[in-house]
């Protein structure tokens, strides 16, 4: 196989440096690598930190982590200043699942998250 320097995919042209993070990210979380993805996350700007995905992604370290309180409150923050995002909700239903707590999953199910 013969090496084409202009065939060679570039993600951060492709994608642009954050979504290359988030895509690592998720990679990463798929695999179970919850401190290398978190770790990922810091690299992004200060300013992108409190994007929707990047909280959720978030959310579901913390959920890999065990540490189920700090996800709860990372979610249910994101609930309150960002409802109009479907990573908010998701990340919410992700922590009940966790905790156990189909109880409240049903209900925030049926009341639209109210």
């Amino acid at each position: 196989m013969i090496y084409n320097e202009e065939a060679k995919f570039d993600p951060i042209s492709e994608w642009g440096a954050e979504e290359t993070t988030n895509r690592r990210a998720d990679g990463l979380l798929e695999l179970g690598l919850f401190l290398d993805a978190w770790n990922g996350l810091e690299e992004l700007p200060t300013e992108q930190r409190n994007f929707s995905q990047v909280l959720g992604f978030r959310v579901k370290n913390l959920v890999g982590l065990k540490k189920l309180e700090a996800a709860r409150i990372v979610a249910e923050g994101m609930a309150e200043k960002i409802p109009e995002a479907s990573e908010s909700w998701q990340s919410l239903a992700l922590v009940f699942l966790a905790e156990g707590d189909k109880k409240t999953l049903s209900y925030a199910r049926w009341s639209g998250g109210r």
